[in-house]
């Protein structure tokens, strides 16, 4: 019998959760009449069959006939991680010295009746690169395969949490406080955005948090710019410079993400009147939030608070889903945009944010984490909506 260790790994929900998932997704293929599914997005991984590593940028796929378990394909050394999984029985490996792996995914469909069939893949996965794509596609070609465009079954699936994957998001939301306060305490001048960042790391860990789907964005000064699309520096934060941050509160790839600022040192009072603007634009999506509720209604409440000028850079979209992260990101398939067709229900997860830029000098921004509930919503973190302060 091949040897096979029994890792100690994060094991949040029960059996019965991850079927009642997998059942649905069956079901889905038949509805569309799909003979199975190529999976490459790491989200859908940990979502259907608690499968988790963090090397997604090799070549892996979980194939999945219809009606049928997963066979994976996954490189060598993660070999043994896959096998974690009670739901993946069948692993195929390939190494590095291997010429051209990809070429056996066809096989393995042949071998499993698939050849022919019309299979659904996640082809907006940014796991799945362009060059892989384009030689797995003549691949399957070659055996008759059609591929179908289907990346949102299990995104789709994804926007409306159960109640234990809710249980799941307020326990980050607590983490997600932790850290913020942890952040808002470690903010003065003199200070490098990096110290706050070790700050963070710590409490994070120390609430029983995990590692975030990406680093938390520190920044300050005209480092704000960067919109929290940067990793924090070693830059120096000066006296009465802004300082924006985004955490990603994270308990078993869970996330309750909101958005903060701060001043390092004394504020003036322009910095104090964008924040209360950003507050205004949130709060108004926020007085509209709950089941039922057309997306674009709630962009279009908060839009209103915006000036012409501040929608041609805000008014675009102000917030996204929440839920499984990994591999630097944390965001659901949804989008709070005016040009958003889906309805909100119970069970969504989001963050709903909006920020405001000075003469580009330095931009604030703030932004709550909520759950859609059958009568409104519920936030996971308290911070966000605090008032402005001048620290340190």
């Amino acid at each position: 019998m091949t040897f096979v260790p029994k890792f100690e790994l994060c094991e949040p929900f029960d059996h019965s959760e991850y079927q009642g998932r997998i059942d649905r997704f069956q079901a889905e293929l038949e509805r569309r009449g799909l003979d199975g599914m190529l999976l490459f997005a790491v989200e859908s991984h940990i979502y259907l069959y608690n499968y988790d590593q963090i090397s997604a940028w090799f070549f892996q796929v979980l194939i999945v006939p219809r009606g049928k378990a997963p066979i994976a394909f996954v490189r060598h050394a993660d070999q043994w991680l896959v096998q974690q999984s009670p739901f993946i029985k069948e692993v195929h490996t390939w190494r590095d010295v291997d010429e051209d792996p990809i070429k056996r995914v066809a096989q393995i469909m042949t071998d499993h009746g698939l050849a022919g069939k019309r299979i659904g893949i996640e082809t907006t996965s940014s796991y799945l690169d362009a060059h892989s794509y384009d030689i797995l596609k003549k691949y399957l070609s070659d055996i008759g395969i059609t591929l179908v465009e289907a990346s949102d079954i299990v995104g789709d699936m994804r926007l409306v949490k159960s109640p234990a994957e809710i249980e799941q998001m307020r326990k980050a939301g607590k983490v997600l406080d932790i850290t913020a306060q942890a952040i808002f305490d470690a903010i003065k001048p003199g200070v490098r955005e990096c110290d706050i960042y070790a700050e963070a790391l710590h409490a994070m860990y120390a609430a029983g948090g995990d590692q975030s789907a990406g680093p938390i964005p520190i920044a300050a000064g005209i480092n704000t710019l960067s919109f929290c699309h940067y990793s924090p520096t070693r830059r120096v934060i000066q006296e009465g410079e802004a300082v924006t941050f985004e955490i990603g509160g994270c308990v078993n790839h869970y996330h309750a993400v909101g958005l903060y600022s701060a001043c390092a040192g004394k504020a003036t009072s322009e910095m104090k009147g964008l924040y209360e603007e950003v507050r205004r634009t949130v709060d108004a999506g926020r007085a509209v939030l709950g089941p039922g509720v057309p997306v674009s209604k709630v962009a279009e409440a908060m839009t209103a608070t915006l000036g012409a000028e501040a929608q041609k850079d805000w008014g675009i979209h102000f917030g996204y889903g929440t839920g499984i992260g990994a591999c630097l990101t944390w965001h659901d398939r949804l989008r709070i945009s005016r040009t958003s067709k889906y309805t909100l229900q119970p069970g969504n997860t989001m963050t709903l944010f909006s920020g405001r830029m000075c003469q580009n000098k330095y931009h604030v921004m703030s932004g709550d984490p909520v759950l859609i509930t059958e009568n409104g919503f519920e936030d996971f973190g308290q911070l966000s909506r605090g008032p402005f302060q001048s620290l340190g």
